[in-house]
């Protein structure tokens, strides 16, 4: 009844999910494909290009979210406490985006 009715997208997607497996589970015991250098080339050119996109935003989304962050905090009301935060999130964000350079760097 109503559940069905609040809960039909969810639904649709699980079966969709189930359909999808038992499709490819019977395409690939019928069929046995030896992927070819092209095809590899040409499936993986999209995700490498996928993956470097979002290597691309994450350091701008963090600093982005800082700013939006540390401008919302009220200092005198705050207080040390406020100050504290502030520190905190600067030390960690700096600290993460230099990690993460040099971990895709190296």
């Amino acid at each position: 009844g109503n559940c069905l009715k609040t809960n039909a997208l969810l639904i649709a997607i699980l079966v969709a999910i189930f359909a999808g497996l038992l499709v490819g589970g019977l395409i690939g015991g019928l069929i046995k494909v030896e992927p070819n250098s092209l095809a590899v080339l040409l499936v993986s050119l999209p995700g490498e290009i996928f993956l470097n996109m979002l290597k691309m935003l994450i350091i701008p989304i963090i600093m982005f979210s800082l700013i939006s962050g540390i401008g919302s905090i009220d200092m005198k009301t705050s207080g040390s406490l406020g100050w504290r935060t502030v520190v905190y999130y600067l030390s960690t964000t700096i600290s993460a985006a230099i990690l993460g350079i040099i971990l895709v760097v190296s």
